[in-house]
Order: structure tokens, then sequence, then C-alpha cells
């Protein structure tokens, strides 16, 4: 059996990963609202996720390699049903996420990571952009309404 999780992002990203096994919609579907919507649990789900933007080709064994200084910061999303909108098997972002505005250069961002602390913590998903983006002083790098999603099959 063969299982899939496929990262989506529109507009400024678009990672797409595929993985071993198989699940369920349902399945998938409870895993997603479990990460993204529900409360922090014992089992060791975050209360709020981190997006990171990555320099580099992130896998499943090669975390991000981030920009450092210039302004630079993961972006925290609390994990609840206003930043995160669950559709069948997939997952999308309900609000605006954006980053801290660079005062310097970040480099060309090929990945997002999602982080669950705010510096160093355990990488969860990741995909890669549909196009790398150079980010340079004074820019501000964000994902539109429902334009970084992840699905999983």
């Amino acid at each position: 059996m063969k299982k899939s999780l496929l990262f989506i992002a529109v507009a400024l990203l678009l990672p797409s990963v595929t993985f071993a096994g198989g699940t369920s919609q349902y399945l998938a579907q409870q895993v997603l609202n479990y990460w993204f919507t529900a409360p922090a649990s014992p089992a060791g789900k975050p209360a709020t996720v981190y997006v990171a933007l990555c320099t580099n080709t992130v896998t499943s064994t090669t975390a991000c390699t981030e920009p450092s200084g210039n302004g630079y910061a993961r972006v925290a999303v609390t994990a609840n049903t206003t930043n995160w909108v669950v559709t069948a098997n997939s997952i999308a972002n309900g609000a605006v996420i954006t980053a801290p505005t660079a005062t310097g250069s970040w480099g060309t961002i090929t990945y997002f990571q999602i982080y669950d602390a705010s510096t160093a913590g355990n990488p969860l998903w990741y995909g890669a952009l549909t196009s790398s983006q150079t980010i340079s002083s004074g820019a501000t790098p964000s994902f539109a309404i429902s334009s970084l999603s992840v699905q999983l099959n």
C-alpha cells in the first residue's frame, strides 16, 4: 500500500512531496484537524506552528536552512479553525501568513517548512516553492489566504 502526502501552495508557493503508505479520506481529515486546528494535547501537538522559509532543498531527512539575520524569523500561526481551514483531506491557511520585512538579503527561498517551535524544534511538514523567490531588503514575503495548503492522501 502507498501513502502520499501532497503539499500544495498556490500563488507564491506550490510544493509537492510524496511518502510511502495509504490512508482514507476520513483519517486524512482527522490527522489534519489534529495538527492544525485542535487545542494542544498531551500527545505533544503544538498549539502554534511556525512557518519557516528555506534556502535549500528540504527532504524528510534534510531540514530547512533558514536565512540568518536581516529581520528573518519564522512566522507563528496558532492552530485553530480560523487560521487553518479543513476541506475533505486538505487544509489551507485561513488567514494571510506574513513574514517580517527583510532588512537585508535573505537569499533565494526555494522551500518552506512548518515547525513546532519558533527556533530549533521539530520539522513537521515541508514543500517546494512553485518558483524560487529572491528576498531582498524591503521585501515582505507572505502567503495569501488559501495559498499554503497541505493535502494528506
